[in-house]
């Protein structure tokens, strides 16, 4: 795995999180309906756009994971995607760490 910073993602990445997104509210949101997930999807596109440190976490393949966000300002990081569950990543935290 691979994890890089991106500066300005393109229309293609900003799909490919979305859908990673999507697979982590559909594995771990089960309150929240796909007809709800699908509309919060339309301002998670939106708000990748705008993201100083946009981090994304590759499989070998290049294939979007995970992604977060770094804030300079205030220690946080999230790294959201169902696929990395199991890979020691949780809430942007090693999993150790994650209390």
């Amino acid at each position: 795995m691979r994890i890089e910073q991106v500066q300005h993602p393109d229309a293609e990445l900003v799909q490919q999180l979305v859908r990673v997104w999507e697979s982590s509210m559909c594995s771990n949101h089960h309150f929240l309906s796909n007809d709800e997930i699908t509309a919060i999807s339309h301002s998670v596109a939106q708000a990748l756009t705008s993201v100083v440190h946009l981090i994304v976490a590759r499989k070998e393949n290049n294939e979007p994971v995970g992604f977060g966000e770094i804030q300079l300002h205030k220690k946080a990081s999230k790294l959201s995607t169902k696929l990395c569950t199991g890979m020691g990543f949780t809430c942007g935290k090693r999993a150790e760490s994650c209390g």
